[in-house]
């Protein structure tokens, strides 16, 4: 049969109507995939940083991220390098440095999350109360210290470790101050590096807790920097109530009150006289300085709680009674003060 021109150039035509269809499909399946790969990048951007940077860089980032003055902005870069390393380690299962550097950051994590460093704590009598999220990332180092341990089989090995796992066990309560104490005094003071005055001082304070006085008092007071300003000596005179040396510690807070004018110190320092003076039955003198922090700020109900406590000591019942209903009608959710009137 003989094909006629019209039927040639019909198939032809024909021809090149599909080869163009074809041609439509594979591009449209190309650019769906490329939008496909997009869409999965940046929805895992934080973890594709682990293809971006390299060892060193990620500790650099560390680095960078502990010396963020703003809380939130540095709460979200160390989130985001937290990822990072979780994704570094499944890569690295059995590089030590991967586990330590992800400590590091899950630590200053943690601290991110806190109101304040660790000297600003324990000044403030605040270490009971540290956030669920804080905790979490704490457990996450002892985690991790405890990996590096493991891989390097090693009893030296993790020296350099010691104060973060010590701080974070103490941190989230995972261990007693005793159990803490056999880890810290592996610590070889005169062979030692303290790269930050929190490290010292919490290397002092572990051992007047448990006893060690004369040394922790010593250590303190020539690594501590106590002698440096006003924060110097309040952690020192903090340190000295903890170890009921309470002549030293209100010697120390005395001297404070004469060298500030800062109504926040002041309050916490005539609270912390207040609870001395208590301690030792001086009521009186109690009394005087916790009426000091209703001048300071007339709605503290923490110092009006110890008025209570004072009255009723002193055999004054009715009063303390009398300040403590005014506490619970406008707190009805405050146990304290419930156990104190015996309505629990």
């Amino acid at each position: 049969m003989r094909l006629t021109i019209g039927r040639i150039k019909g198939m032809y035509y024909r021809y090149k109507v599909k080869k163009k269809d074809r041609k439509s499909v594979k591009i449209l399946i190309v650019l769906s995939l490329c939008l496909a790969l997009g869409y999965a990048g940046y929805q895992n951007r934080q973890y594709l940083l682990f293809w971006k940077y390299t060892f060193n860089k990620l500790q650099t980032k560390i680095n960078e991220a502990e010396k963020i003055k703003n809380q939130q902005q540095r709460q979200l870069t160390l989130q985001n390098l937290c990822q990072v390393f979780d994704l570094y380690k499944e890569e690295n299962p059995i590089d030590e440095e991967a586990y330590a550097l992800s400590a590091r950051a899950h630590f200053l994590l943690g601290m991110a999350y806190l109101p304040g460093d660790l000297s600003e704590l324990l000044i403030n009598d605040a270490v009971d109360t540290i956030n669920s999220e804080a905790r979490k990332e704490f457990f996450n180092v002892i985690r991790d210290l405890r990996k590096v341990q493991a891989l390097l089989d090693d009893e030296n090995s993790g020296k350099k470790h010691i104060l973060m796992l010590s701080q974070s066990c103490y941190l989230s309560g995972f261990l007693s101050r005793e159990e803490i104490f056999e880890i810290i005094r592996k610590i070889n003071p005169e062979e030692f590096t303290f790269e930050k005055v929190d490290d010292a001082r919490f290397f002092a304070l572990m051992h007047i807790l448990n006893k060690n006085d004369e040394f922790g008092f010593s250590f303190l007071t020539k690594k501590g920097m106590t002698d440096e300003g006003v924060g110097g000596l309040l952690f020192l005179a903090t340190a000295e109530r903890i170890a009921e040396r309470y002549t030293n510690a209100i010697m120390n807070y005395r001297t404070v009150i004469d060298k500030t004018n800062d109504d926040r110190i002041l309050k916490l320092v005539h609270m912390n006289l207040g609870k001395i003076y208590y301690n030792q039955s001086l009521y009186t003198e109690s009394l005087a300085h916790f009426d000091a922090v209703l001048k300071i700020d007339e709605r503290d109900t923490f110092s009006r709680i110890w008025i209570g406590k004072n009255y009723s000591a002193m055999g004054f019942r009715d009063r303390a009674k009398a300040i403590w209903t005014e506490i619970l009608a406008a707190d009805r959710s405050n146990s304290e003060v419930k156990k104190l009137l015996g309505v629990m």
